[in-house]
Protein backbone atom coordinates (compact mmCIF):
# COMPACT_ATOMS: atom_id res chain seq x y z
CA UNK A 1 0.00 0.00 0.00
CA UNK A 2 1.16 3.61 -0.73
CA UNK A 3 1.31 6.01 1.94
CA UNK A 4 1.67 9.58 2.14
CA UNK A 5 4.67 11.20 3.17
CA UNK A 6 5.67 10.99 6.96
CA UNK A 7 8.01 12.81 9.14
CA UNK A 8 8.43 12.48 12.16
CA UNK A 9 10.12 15.21 14.48
CA UNK A 10 10.70 13.47 17.78
CA UNK A 11 14.08 13.30 19.02
CA UNK A 12 14.60 9.59 19.71
CA UNK A 13 17.69 7.64 21.53
CA UNK A 14 18.80 4.55 19.74
CA UNK A 15 22.19 2.85 19.98
CA UNK A 16 23.67 5.15 22.48
CA UNK A 17 23.20 8.30 20.85
CA UNK A 18 19.75 10.21 19.61
CA UNK A 19 18.20 11.09 16.40
CA UNK A 20 15.62 12.61 14.09
CA UNK A 21 14.40 10.50 10.94
CA UNK A 22 12.37 12.90 8.67
CA UNK A 23 13.05 14.43 4.90
CA UNK A 24 15.28 17.34 5.38
CA UNK A 25 13.89 19.25 2.33
CA UNK A 26 11.15 19.69 4.54
CA UNK A 27 12.60 20.29 8.61
CA UNK A 28 12.88 23.30 9.96
CA UNK A 29 16.82 22.82 11.21
CA UNK A 30 16.67 26.47 12.70
CA UNK A 31 14.21 24.71 15.28
CA UNK A 32 17.16 23.05 17.14
CA UNK A 33 19.04 25.34 18.15
CA UNK A 34 23.21 26.44 17.71
CA UNK A 35 25.87 23.55 17.65
CA UNK A 36 29.30 23.69 17.69
CA UNK A 37 30.07 20.91 15.05
CA UNK A 38 28.21 20.28 11.80
CA UNK A 39 29.40 16.51 10.04
CA UNK A 40 27.33 16.52 6.59
CA UNK A 41 27.73 13.74 3.92
CA UNK A 42 25.58 15.09 1.21
CA UNK A 43 23.60 12.03 -0.80
CA UNK A 44 25.33 13.71 -4.14
CA UNK A 45 23.30 13.17 -7.76
CA UNK A 46 26.66 11.75 -9.26
CA UNK A 47 27.93 13.61 -12.46
CA UNK A 48 28.81 11.42 -15.53
CA UNK A 49 32.32 12.61 -15.94
CA UNK A 50 32.57 12.47 -19.79
CA UNK A 51 33.09 16.78 -20.39
CA UNK A 52 30.81 16.28 -23.59
CA UNK A 53 28.07 15.04 -21.17
CA UNK A 54 26.88 16.85 -18.50
CA UNK A 55 24.12 14.42 -17.35
CA UNK A 56 23.55 13.65 -14.02
CA UNK A 57 22.06 9.83 -12.83
CA UNK A 58 19.48 9.03 -10.79
CA UNK A 59 20.46 6.63 -7.64
CA UNK A 60 18.92 4.08 -9.93
CA UNK A 61 21.19 3.96 -12.28
CA UNK A 62 23.70 3.06 -10.01
CA UNK A 63 21.53 0.75 -7.61
CA UNK A 64 22.29 2.88 -4.44
CA UNK A 65 19.93 2.46 -1.81
CA UNK A 66 19.19 5.74 -1.05
CA UNK A 67 17.37 8.81 -2.90
CA UNK A 68 19.84 11.22 -4.05
CA UNK A 69 19.66 15.31 -4.45
CA UNK A 70 20.76 17.94 -6.90
CA UNK A 71 22.79 20.71 -5.47
CA UNK A 72 20.06 22.85 -5.53
CA UNK A 73 18.17 20.59 -3.14
CA UNK A 74 21.65 20.32 -1.01
CA UNK A 75 21.95 23.65 -1.13
CA UNK A 76 18.05 24.98 -0.10
CA UNK A 77 18.54 23.30 3.42
CA UNK A 78 19.47 26.00 5.84
CA UNK A 79 22.76 24.47 7.21
CA UNK A 80 23.99 27.65 8.02
CA UNK A 81 21.44 28.35 10.57
CA UNK A 82 22.92 25.50 12.48
CA UNK A 83 25.93 27.57 13.75
CA UNK A 84 26.72 31.15 14.81
CA UNK A 85 30.31 30.03 15.73
CA UNK A 86 31.88 26.49 14.90
CA UNK A 87 33.09 23.71 12.11
CA UNK A 88 31.41 22.25 9.23
CA UNK A 89 32.94 18.63 8.69
CA UNK A 90 31.25 17.80 5.01
CA UNK A 91 32.11 15.02 2.72
CA UNK A 92 32.64 15.60 -1.44
CA UNK A 93 32.80 13.44 -4.42
CA UNK A 94 35.62 14.28 -6.83
CA UNK A 95 32.90 15.34 -9.32
CA UNK A 96 31.54 18.11 -6.43
CA UNK A 97 34.33 19.24 -4.85
CA UNK A 98 34.21 23.02 -6.60
CA UNK A 99 30.46 23.15 -5.69
CA UNK A 100 31.27 21.93 -1.78
CA UNK A 101 33.53 24.82 -1.46
CA UNK A 102 30.47 26.67 -2.35
CA UNK A 103 28.14 25.74 -0.68
CA UNK A 104 30.73 26.05 2.69
CA UNK A 105 30.49 30.16 1.46
CA UNK A 106 26.63 29.80 1.11
CA UNK A 107 26.12 28.43 4.08
CA UNK A 108 28.70 31.35 5.89
CA UNK A 109 31.91 29.10 6.49
CA UNK A 110 35.68 29.42 5.80
CA UNK A 111 37.04 27.03 3.96
CA UNK A 112 40.48 26.32 5.68
CA UNK A 113 41.75 22.70 5.43
CA UNK A 114 40.56 18.89 4.35
CA UNK A 115 41.20 15.47 5.25
CA UNK A 116 41.57 12.94 2.44
CA UNK A 117 40.81 9.33 3.18
CA UNK A 118 42.84 7.36 1.30
CA UNK A 119 40.48 4.11 1.25
CA UNK A 120 42.02 0.64 1.56
CA UNK A 121 40.60 -2.89 0.53
CA UNK A 122 40.14 -5.36 3.39
CA UNK A 123 42.99 -7.01 1.76
CA UNK A 124 45.22 -3.80 2.99
CA UNK A 125 45.36 -2.68 -1.14
CA UNK A 126 44.40 0.56 -2.36
CA UNK A 127 41.21 0.62 -2.92
CA UNK A 128 40.31 1.60 -6.65
CA UNK A 129 36.93 2.94 -7.47
CA UNK A 130 35.20 4.22 -10.37
CA UNK A 131 36.06 7.52 -12.77
CA UNK A 132 37.04 8.58 -16.02
CA UNK A 133 40.35 10.23 -16.21
CA UNK A 134 41.71 8.60 -12.98
CA UNK A 135 40.21 5.68 -10.75
CA UNK A 136 39.36 7.31 -7.41
CA UNK A 137 41.15 6.33 -4.53
CA UNK A 138 40.15 9.05 -1.96
CA UNK A 139 37.58 11.18 -0.79
CA UNK A 140 37.25 14.37 0.96
CA UNK A 141 36.26 16.15 4.16
CA UNK A 142 36.33 19.71 3.90
CA UNK A 143 36.90 21.65 6.73
CA UNK A 144 34.94 25.14 6.86
CA UNK A 145 35.19 27.47 10.07
CA UNK A 146 32.62 30.22 11.25
CA UNK A 147 34.30 32.39 13.61
CA UNK A 148 31.42 34.56 14.29
CA UNK A 149 31.52 37.64 17.08
CA UNK A 150 33.35 37.60 19.80
CA UNK A 151 31.37 41.15 20.83
CA UNK A 152 28.34 39.41 20.85
CA UNK A 153 29.08 35.96 22.97
CA UNK A 154 31.90 37.40 24.34
CA UNK A 155 33.75 34.17 23.88
CA UNK A 156 36.48 32.85 21.10
CA UNK A 157 35.78 29.51 19.39
CA UNK A 158 37.95 27.03 21.31
CA UNK A 159 39.86 24.12 19.73
CA UNK A 160 42.83 21.60 19.51
CA UNK A 161 44.66 22.15 16.33
CA UNK A 162 47.40 19.74 15.37
CA UNK A 163 46.32 16.64 16.74
CA UNK A 164 46.30 14.68 13.39
CA UNK A 165 47.58 14.94 9.96
CA UNK A 166 45.43 15.59 7.02
CA UNK A 167 45.77 12.04 5.40
CA UNK A 168 43.11 9.00 6.82
CA UNK A 169 44.31 5.95 6.19
CA UNK A 170 41.15 3.46 6.62
CA UNK A 171 39.57 0.21 4.69
CA UNK A 172 35.72 0.98 2.77
CA UNK A 173 33.15 -0.37 4.79
CA UNK A 174 29.49 -0.81 3.37
CA UNK A 175 27.68 1.43 0.86
CA UNK A 176 28.06 5.12 1.88
CA UNK A 177 30.03 4.09 5.49
CA UNK A 178 32.83 6.98 6.06
CA UNK A 179 35.82 5.82 8.66
CA UNK A 180 34.99 5.79 12.24
CA UNK A 181 38.20 7.83 12.83
CA UNK A 182 36.56 10.71 11.48
CA UNK A 183 35.01 11.03 14.67
CA UNK A 184 37.56 10.42 16.72
CA UNK A 185 39.40 13.19 15.28
CA UNK A 186 36.25 15.92 15.34
CA UNK A 187 35.83 15.20 19.36
CA UNK A 188 39.01 15.26 19.84
CA UNK A 189 39.84 18.63 18.07
CA UNK A 190 36.66 20.19 19.76
CA UNK A 191 36.36 18.46 23.67
CA UNK A 192 32.37 18.52 24.80
CA UNK A 193 30.79 20.39 22.02
CA UNK A 194 27.16 20.24 20.68
CA UNK A 195 27.70 18.17 17.57
CA UNK A 196 25.16 17.35 14.54
CA UNK A 197 25.32 14.76 11.69
CA UNK A 198 23.24 15.49 9.05
CA UNK A 199 22.32 12.80 6.37
CA UNK A 200 23.52 10.70 8.99
CA UNK A 201 22.47 6.65 8.54
CA UNK A 202 22.08 4.11 11.84
CA UNK A 203 25.89 2.75 11.35
CA UNK A 204 26.71 6.49 12.26
CA UNK A 205 24.20 7.09 14.97
CA UNK A 206 26.78 7.51 18.22
CA UNK A 207 27.18 9.26 22.03
CA UNK A 208 27.26 12.32 21.91
CA UNK A 209 26.03 13.68 18.52
CA UNK A 210 22.39 14.79 17.20
CA UNK A 211 21.52 12.52 13.88
CA UNK A 212 19.36 13.44 11.79
CA UNK A 213 18.30 12.00 8.80
CA UNK A 214 15.57 9.47 6.48
CA UNK A 215 17.00 6.51 7.37
CA UNK A 216 17.45 6.51 10.96
CA UNK A 217 15.95 3.98 13.97
CA UNK A 218 14.97 0.38 14.15
CA UNK A 219 12.19 0.27 11.11
CA UNK A 220 15.91 1.04 9.07
CA UNK A 221 18.07 -1.60 11.30
CA UNK A 222 17.68 -4.70 9.52
CA UNK A 223 20.26 -7.05 8.16
CA UNK A 224 20.27 -8.71 4.58
CA UNK A 225 18.16 -11.47 4.14
CA UNK A 226 20.20 -14.36 2.78
CA UNK A 227 19.20 -16.81 -0.01
CA UNK A 228 20.63 -19.97 -1.31
CA UNK A 229 20.13 -22.14 -4.53
CA UNK A 230 17.06 -24.60 -3.54
CA UNK A 231 18.77 -27.35 -5.94
CA UNK A 232 22.55 -26.75 -5.26
CA UNK A 233 23.04 -24.56 -1.90
CA UNK A 234 25.24 -22.12 -3.69
CA UNK A 235 24.76 -18.99 -1.94
CA UNK A 236 22.96 -16.30 -3.32
CA UNK A 237 25.13 -13.48 -2.25
CA UNK A 238 25.08 -9.82 -2.82
CA UNK A 239 28.54 -8.28 -4.19
CA UNK A 240 31.13 -6.91 -2.30
CA UNK A 241 31.11 -3.37 -2.31
CA UNK A 242 34.63 -3.30 -3.77
CA UNK A 243 33.43 -5.51 -6.41
CA UNK A 244 35.67 -8.28 -5.57
CA UNK A 245 32.74 -11.00 -5.62
CA UNK A 246 30.60 -11.18 -8.28
CA UNK A 247 27.00 -11.09 -8.37
CA UNK A 248 24.76 -13.91 -8.77
CA UNK A 249 21.14 -13.21 -9.94
CA UNK A 250 18.27 -15.10 -7.74
CA UNK A 251 15.56 -16.60 -9.65
CA UNK A 252 12.33 -16.62 -7.29
CA UNK A 253 9.73 -19.31 -8.79
CA UNK A 254 6.44 -17.64 -9.39
CA UNK A 255 4.97 -21.29 -9.14
CA UNK A 256 6.56 -22.26 -5.47
CA UNK A 257 7.30 -18.50 -4.36
CA UNK A 258 9.62 -20.07 -1.07
CA UNK A 259 12.02 -21.61 -3.99
CA UNK A 260 15.24 -19.54 -4.83
CA UNK A 261 17.80 -20.60 -7.70
CA UNK A 262 20.85 -19.82 -9.39
CA UNK A 263 21.06 -18.99 -12.77
CA UNK A 264 22.02 -22.48 -14.20
CA UNK A 265 19.44 -24.09 -11.85
CA UNK A 266 16.88 -22.16 -12.95
CA UNK A 267 17.31 -22.84 -16.94
CA UNK A 268 17.60 -26.69 -15.58
CA UNK A 269 14.66 -27.21 -13.37
CA UNK A 270 12.22 -24.19 -16.08
CA UNK A 271 9.62 -26.62 -16.37
CA UNK A 272 9.33 -27.43 -12.21
CA UNK A 273 9.62 -24.03 -11.17
CA UNK A 274 9.52 -21.43 -13.95
CA UNK A 275 8.42 -18.33 -14.94
CA UNK A 276 10.41 -16.54 -12.41
CA UNK A 277 10.84 -13.19 -10.48
CA UNK A 278 14.64 -12.16 -11.09
CA UNK A 279 16.60 -10.42 -8.87
CA UNK A 280 19.86 -8.60 -10.03
CA UNK A 281 21.29 -8.94 -6.28
CA UNK A 282 23.53 -5.91 -6.29
CA UNK A 283 22.96 -4.13 -3.33
CA UNK A 284 25.10 -4.49 -0.53
CA UNK A 285 22.56 -3.33 2.14
CA UNK A 286 19.22 -3.55 2.54
CA UNK A 287 16.76 -1.43 0.13
CA UNK A 288 14.38 0.77 1.63
CA UNK A 289 10.35 1.41 -0.79
CA UNK A 290 9.55 4.91 0.74
CA UNK A 291 6.05 5.19 1.47
CA UNK A 292 4.83 1.63 0.86
CA UNK A 293 4.02 -0.49 3.95
CA UNK A 294 3.03 -3.78 3.49
CA UNK A 295 -0.69 -4.83 3.57
CA UNK A 296 -0.25 -8.11 5.92
CA UNK A 297 1.94 -7.28 8.42
CA UNK A 298 1.70 -3.48 8.42
CA UNK A 299 5.81 -3.39 7.74
CA UNK A 300 6.41 0.36 7.21
CA UNK A 301 8.61 1.10 4.93
CA UNK A 302 8.75 -2.46 2.75
CA UNK A 303 12.62 -3.45 3.24
CA UNK A 304 13.79 -5.83 0.70
CA UNK A 305 11.78 -6.91 -2.38
CA UNK A 306 8.58 -5.03 -2.73
CA UNK A 307 5.46 -7.80 -4.53
CA UNK A 308 2.78 -5.19 -6.54
CA UNK A 309 -0.58 -6.92 -7.14
CA UNK A 310 -1.10 -5.58 -11.04
CA UNK A 311 -5.14 -7.07 -10.46
CA UNK A 312 -5.29 -3.94 -7.63
CA UNK A 313 -4.11 -1.39 -9.64
CA UNK A 314 -1.26 -0.85 -7.22
CA UNK A 315 -3.27 -0.57 -4.14
CA UNK A 316 -1.56 -4.12 -2.78
CA UNK A 317 1.59 -4.32 -1.83
CA UNK A 318 3.17 -7.04 0.34
CA UNK A 319 7.02 -7.28 1.54
CA UNK A 320 9.15 -10.93 0.47
CA UNK A 321 8.12 -12.47 3.19
CA UNK A 322 4.30 -12.26 3.31
CA UNK A 323 4.27 -12.70 -0.10
CA UNK A 324 5.48 -16.13 0.29
CA UNK A 325 3.26 -16.99 2.68
CA UNK A 326 0.15 -15.45 1.12
CA UNK A 327 1.47 -17.81 -1.74
CA UNK A 328 1.48 -20.81 -0.30
CA UNK A 329 -2.18 -20.87 1.47
CA UNK A 330 -4.48 -22.89 -0.53
CA UNK A 331 -7.46 -20.18 0.00
CA UNK A 332 -6.23 -17.09 -0.98
CA UNK A 333 -7.29 -14.29 -3.57
CA UNK A 334 -4.03 -13.47 -5.13
CA UNK A 335 -2.66 -15.00 -8.48
CA UNK A 336 1.77 -15.28 -8.08
CA UNK A 337 1.23 -14.12 -11.70
CA UNK A 338 -0.57 -11.21 -11.29
CA UNK A 339 2.55 -9.85 -8.81
CA UNK A 340 4.98 -7.52 -10.12
CA UNK A 341 8.55 -7.61 -8.03
CA UNK A 342 9.63 -4.63 -7.92
CA UNK A 343 13.51 -5.01 -6.35
CA UNK A 344 14.64 -1.36 -6.44
CA UNK A 345 12.24 1.97 -4.97
CA UNK A 346 10.46 3.16 -7.70
CA UNK A 347 12.48 6.65 -8.44
CA UNK A 348 9.21 8.60 -9.28
CA UNK A 349 8.11 7.43 -5.91
CA UNK A 350 4.48 7.03 -8.07
CA UNK A 351 4.82 10.08 -9.66
CA UNK A 352 5.43 10.24 -13.72
CA UNK A 353 9.12 9.54 -14.59
CA UNK A 354 10.33 10.99 -17.92
CA UNK A 355 13.15 8.68 -19.04
CA UNK A 356 16.23 9.97 -20.78
CA UNK A 357 14.57 13.69 -20.43
CA UNK A 358 16.93 15.71 -18.05
CA UNK A 359 16.43 19.22 -16.67
CA UNK A 360 18.00 21.75 -18.11
CA UNK A 361 18.74 23.86 -14.94
CA UNK A 362 19.42 21.08 -12.05
CA UNK A 363 20.29 18.23 -14.68
CA UNK A 364 18.04 15.38 -13.14
CA UNK A 365 17.58 12.72 -14.79
CA UNK A 366 15.35 11.41 -15.38
CA UNK A 367 12.30 14.26 -14.90
CA UNK A 368 10.12 13.12 -12.33
CA UNK A 369 6.57 14.60 -12.26
CA UNK A 370 5.12 17.24 -14.86
CA UNK A 371 7.89 17.93 -17.57
CA UNK A 372 8.15 21.52 -18.57
CA UNK A 373 9.01 21.83 -22.28
CA UNK A 374 9.68 25.66 -23.69
CA UNK A 375 8.10 25.75 -27.19
CA UNK A 376 10.55 28.55 -28.40
CA UNK A 377 14.01 27.06 -27.06
CA UNK A 378 15.40 24.27 -28.75
CA UNK A 379 15.61 20.62 -26.23
CA UNK A 380 15.25 23.08 -23.07
CA UNK A 381 13.12 21.06 -20.31
CA UNK A 382 12.00 21.68 -16.16
CA UNK A 383 11.69 19.68 -13.53
CA UNK A 384 8.81 21.40 -11.37
CA UNK A 385 10.79 22.79 -9.20
CA UNK A 386 13.04 24.90 -11.57
CA UNK A 387 9.83 25.64 -13.71
CA UNK A 388 8.45 27.23 -10.28
CA UNK A 389 11.40 29.09 -9.11
CA UNK A 390 11.70 30.62 -12.39
CA UNK A 391 14.91 29.45 -13.86
CA UNK A 392 16.27 30.81 -16.63
CA UNK A 393 19.03 27.70 -18.69
CA UNK A 394 20.82 28.56 -21.41
CA UNK A 395 18.69 31.23 -23.60
CA UNK A 396 15.69 30.12 -22.18
CA UNK A 397 13.56 33.25 -20.65
CA UNK A 398 11.32 32.44 -18.20
CA UNK A 399 8.94 34.93 -20.24
CA UNK A 400 9.27 32.21 -23.18
CA UNK A 401 5.61 30.25 -23.84
CA UNK A 402 5.55 26.59 -22.06
CA UNK A 403 3.99 23.52 -22.40
CA UNK A 404 3.55 21.17 -19.50
CA UNK A 405 3.65 17.41 -19.94
CA UNK A 406 2.16 15.75 -17.38
CA UNK A 407 3.29 12.22 -18.05
CA UNK A 408 5.58 10.77 -21.11
CA UNK A 409 2.46 9.05 -23.10
CA UNK A 410 3.24 10.72 -25.84
CA UNK A 411 7.04 9.54 -26.43
CA UNK A 412 5.75 6.08 -26.90
CA UNK A 413 4.06 6.62 -30.15
CA UNK A 414 7.72 6.40 -31.53
CA UNK A 415 8.68 3.65 -29.79
CA UNK A 416 8.83 0.39 -32.00
CA UNK A 417 8.38 -3.06 -29.96
CA UNK A 418 11.48 -4.98 -30.15
CA UNK A 419 9.35 -8.34 -30.23
CA UNK A 420 6.35 -7.94 -32.48
CA UNK A 421 7.77 -4.80 -34.22
CA UNK A 422 4.77 -2.70 -33.44
CA UNK A 423 5.40 1.24 -34.18
CA UNK A 424 3.59 3.52 -31.89
CA UNK A 425 3.44 1.51 -28.62
CA UNK A 426 0.48 2.27 -25.80
CA UNK A 427 1.12 2.70 -22.26
CA UNK A 428 2.41 0.74 -19.99
CA UNK A 429 5.74 -0.40 -21.91
CA UNK A 430 9.04 -2.18 -20.35
CA UNK A 431 12.35 -0.88 -21.05
CA UNK A 432 15.37 -2.94 -20.59
CA UNK A 433 17.77 -1.50 -17.62
CA UNK A 434 20.51 -2.86 -19.35
CA UNK A 435 20.12 -2.48 -22.91
CA UNK A 436 18.64 0.86 -22.64
CA UNK A 437 17.09 0.54 -26.99
CA UNK A 438 15.43 -2.56 -26.12
CA UNK A 439 12.01 -1.76 -25.41
CA UNK A 440 8.71 -4.12 -25.67
CA UNK A 441 4.96 -3.63 -25.53
CA UNK A 442 2.88 -5.02 -22.92
CA UNK A 443 2.48 -8.26 -24.57
CA UNK A 444 5.41 -9.18 -25.64
CA UNK A 445 6.48 -8.29 -22.09
CA UNK A 446 4.46 -11.40 -20.82
CA UNK A 447 5.73 -13.33 -23.71
CA UNK A 448 9.30 -12.51 -22.67
CA UNK A 449 8.49 -13.89 -18.86
CA UNK A 450 6.69 -17.28 -19.94
CA UNK A 451 8.17 -17.89 -23.01
CA UNK A 452 11.41 -16.07 -24.42
CA UNK A 453 12.61 -18.34 -27.07
CA UNK A 454 9.37 -17.43 -29.16
CA UNK A 455 9.90 -14.08 -29.36
CA UNK A 456 11.06 -12.97 -33.35
CA UNK A 457 13.98 -10.45 -31.70
CA UNK A 458 16.62 -9.51 -34.04
CA UNK A 459 19.52 -12.09 -34.41
CA UNK A 460 22.10 -9.38 -33.30
CA UNK A 461 20.32 -8.21 -30.09
CA UNK A 462 23.11 -8.13 -27.43
CA UNK A 463 19.94 -8.51 -24.81
CA UNK A 464 19.30 -11.28 -22.59
CA UNK A 465 16.51 -13.05 -21.07
CA UNK A 466 17.55 -12.49 -17.11
CA UNK A 467 18.13 -8.48 -18.14
CA UNK A 468 15.66 -6.80 -15.54
CA UNK A 469 12.95 -4.48 -16.99
CA UNK A 470 11.62 -0.91 -16.09
CA UNK A 471 8.07 -0.42 -16.38
CA UNK A 472 7.13 2.49 -17.59
CA UNK A 473 3.69 4.30 -17.76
Amino acid sequence: MSVGKQASYKIKPFKGGHYINCDLRYFTLSSLGKFDVILIDPPWRVIQSRPQEAMMFSNTNFKLNYNTLSYEEIMDINVGSLCDQGFCFMWVLNSSLQFGLNLLNHWGFSYIDKITWIKKTKNDQIFAGTGYYFLHSTELLLVGVKHGSTKKNGQKLQYISKITNDILFSKVGIQSQKPNEVYEIIESMVPGARKIEIFARNHNIRKGWLSIGNRLGEAFDKEMTSYSCHKCDKNLFSPDFMGTDKNIKRFKSCKNPKVNLCEKCSSKFSEDYGPYFIFENTCTEPIFHDWYSCDVCEMYPICGARFSCKDCSGDFDVCEDCFDKVMTKDSHEHRSDSFTAIEYPDPGCGYAVHVDKKCSSCLACPIIGERFMCTECKDVNLCRKCFFLQKEPKTHKCTHEISMIPEPRHAHQKLKCAGCGTVGLQAPIHKCKTCMSFILCNKCYDVHETCYDSLKLDKFTTHKQFHSFMRMK
